[in-house]
């Protein structure tokens, strides 16, 4: 029996991922952290954008300079899956550099705040849990901004689990020899279009692009449920990655721009939220590895005590084990038990699949 579970480690880890995932979001992609904007539209006036998920809208709040009063009413409407906020604030001749900011209710989430003024200067900055609080600086650098987009980049790729759950099923496609290669493509794909989308190069609507996505993810769990091994994603890993990149990037393009990128450092933004994303996705990829080295050495340890009851038996087990002594494996698990993870992440693509589908009529 512990045999059995150890060999089928990843069965565990897709079937409560998958459980979470659907008691978590019926979107396979979450909405971009919450937003809050202050343009500086007259001396001392500033108007106030305040964008918030509705799951998150009645816990966030806002608190702004105590020196500040509304002289518009806040207008809220629903913009898709977020709650907008509007209103005009005049802060009586203050300047609101040195004033502080707070996000009331920041509980596992971030907000981005944005602080434009008429004299140029420009503020992009992330709130978080441990600091929701923000005294305005005199000034920002590009230090500050490097650091703020490439915590966006790897919070967005550690949060997209469509994205998480494409590179699972290609780690679990691929042999150990592919995988530098094939990562490497698809990292290539989505920053070509992740780039081009940014500087309006090319422009897909972004319904198509995560229908594209969510379609991918359909297309590789259906290979896995394959017994065969001369299907085209088997014999081209890294073309095939290369080319479904090309959407991703049009994914995470589309939450760049709810995000924003700073007009005087948007080249440096744009490369650092990309670099978050790397950085995100080699962590995903690494606890995979390591869940995966310490399972199989503990099932080394299993057949070996086995063996000591049953000399036998220790060369048909190991080469069961060790995926280099049988074609059967590919670099994290054997093709006949690849079923289960297939069969776990085809029904949940085809459930994202239809919520796109439906938001076409």
């Amino acid at each position: 029996m512990i045999k059995s579970i150890l060999n089928c480690w990843y069965f565990i880890v897709v079937l409560a991922g998958s459980l979470y995932l659907v008691n978590a979001t019926a979107i396979a992609h979450p909405l971009a952290p919450s937003l809050l904007e202050l343009n500086e539209i007259a001396p001392y006036q500033i108007q106030v954008y305040w964008k918030t998920p509705k799951s998150q809208a009645s816990r966030l709040r806002p608190i702004l300079p105590a020196d500040c009063h509304n002289i518009k009413t806040p207008q809220s409407q629903l913009e898709g899956r977020a709650l907008v906020t509007r209103w005009t604030i005049d802060c009586h001749k203050t300047e609101i550099t040195n004033s502080r900011v707070t996000i009331d209710g920041l509980i596992n989430t971030v907000v981005l705040l944005r602080i434009n003024r008429l004299n140029g200067f420009a503020l992009h900055t992330l709130l978080s849990p441990e600091q929701p609080s923000l005294t305005i600086p005199q000034q920002s650098t590009r230090t500050e901004t490097v650091i703020q987009y490439i915590v966006l980049g790897k919070q967005h790729i550690l949060t997209g689990f469509d994205h998480l759950l494409f590179v699972l099923c290609l780690l679990l496609l691929i042999h150990r020899r592919q995988l530098i290669w094939t990562i490497s493509s698809f990292t290539l794909g989505h920053s070509i279009t992740l780039s081009l989308a940014i500087f309006n190069v090319i422009q897909v609507p972004t319904l198509i692009a995560e229908t594209v996505i969510v379609l991918s993810l359909l297309i590789l769990a259906l290979e896995l449920t394959r017994q065969s091994h001369r299907g085209l994603i088997r014999r081209y890993p890294a073309i095939i990655a290369g080319v479904f990149g090309l959407f991703h990037g049009l994914g995470f393009a589309s939450t760049l721009a709810e995000i924003g990128l700073p007009q005087a450092a948007k080249v440096l933004a744009l490369l650092s939220f990309n670099i978050g994303i790397e950085l995100g996705q080699l962590c995903f990829i690494m606890i995979i590895i390591i869940i995966k080295i310490i399972l199989d050495m503990i099932l080394t340890k299993y057949q070996r005590r086995q063996y000591d009851q049953e000399p036998s038996s220790l060369t048909t087990q190991l080469r069961q084990f060790t995926p280099e002594s049988n074609t059967r494996y590919t670099w994290l698990l054997a093709s006949n038990t690849r079923l289960v993870p297939g069969y776990l992440v085809g029904p949940l693509s085809i459930f994202w699949l239809f919520e796109y589908i439906t938001k076409f009529f």
